[in-house]
């Protein structure tokens, strides 16, 4: 049997970023028909109608061998394997906010944290 990824041991993965996806486009919210796909909000906060946190259903894993596998996908683990996906995008984030503070990218730590500072300083009325 060939080995199952972090993908094939979730329980409607494909439907819940469809969901997503369909929510962010829109920029509406998740859709509350009266069939259950596990993917309704659940709302909470002082009334249902007012402002609370939106909570949505978590990945459930198919059985003991996909949870001990999900269990161990983690922000940790994500940044000490460092994907390339996941430093391109770092990259690229930190050329965007040297470009919007019109701030060279190849100075040093030193002279990064001196303007941090002084920005934080002018910000603070310090």
């Amino acid at each position: 049997m060939a080995e199952r990824t972090t993908a094939d041991c979730t329980t409607g993965f494909q439907a819940r970023r469809e969901e997503a996806k369909s929510a962010i486009d829109g920029l509406g919210s998740p859709s509350y028909s009266g069939e259950s796909t596990g993917l309704e909000a659940r709302r909470t906060g002082p009334s249902y109608g007012g402002i609370g946190t939106v909570r949505y259903a978590r990945t459930v894993p198919r059985d003991a061998e996909c949870a001990k596998k999900l269990k161990k996908r983690t922000l940790t683990n994500l940044y000490n394997e460092r994907p390339t996906w996941l430093d391109l995008a770092h990259r690229k984030l930190d050329e965007t906010v040297f470009a919007a503070y019109n701030w060279d990218p190849g100075m040093s730590d030193e002279q990064l944290l001196e303007k941090l500072l002084a920005l934080n300083l002018e910000r603070a009325g310090g």
